[in-house]
């Protein structure tokens, strides 16, 4: 069980904070997916390189001004929720789960596990796991009438207004082109 607590999001400007997501090129969203997926991580760091890491790796740490111009920063609550902690080594031993292929860029894997672990019979309603980039802490929110009901969203600003985001570039020699 996770604590409740709060998480921050990058989303789309023109999509509400607390929209969960079925497009199956993310990380644990598996095609023709049951439920809608949210994604959280305990720090803006983690969150910017889980949605621009692997264009900022593919094109030299350039990310495309269009896209960082139309995201915004949301903190969302969150109560308390039955979670698979891919971050516990406990859990990924029991549950035979290959480590590395929760990290590569081929997302079959961690859909697949995604698709388990909607349908578990313990009704989990996130999985927890590390970014590939930074190791930070992030959520998988899945879509339930009982976790619509609960989250909550509070604007913290738009990506390119907040200054850490600025800091971000400046650290990781990062350029909005």
């Amino acid at each position: 069980m996770l604590e409740a607590g709060v998480l921050l999001r990058l989303h789309g400007s023109d999509l509400p904070a607390l929209h969960f997501g079925r497009r199956a090129g993310a990380r644990f969203t598996p095609e023709d997916t049951p439920r809608g997926v949210m994604y959280l991580a305990e720090d803006l760091e983690t969150c910017i390189f889980e949605v621009f890491g692997d264009e900022m790796l593919a094109g030299r740490c350039l990310i495309r001004a269009f896209k960082w111009m139309n995201y915004s920063v949301s903190e969302i609550g969150f109560p308390a929720l039955r979670v698979c902690d891919f971050t516990d080594v406990v859990t990924t031993t029991a549950a035979g789960v290959d480590l590395a292929s929760l990290m590569a860029q081929d997302l079959a894997g961690p859909q697949a596990w995604s698709r388990a672990v909607m349908h578990h019979r313990a009704r989990f309603q996130a999985i927890r796991y590390a970014s590939r980039f930074t190791g930070g802490g992030c959520l998988a929110l899945f879509e339930a009438p009982e976790i619509c009901e609960a989250v909550t969203a509070t604007a913290a600003g738009r990506l390119h207004e907040t200054p850490d985001a600025n800091a971000f570039l400046d650290e990781h020699e990062a350029a909005v082109v």
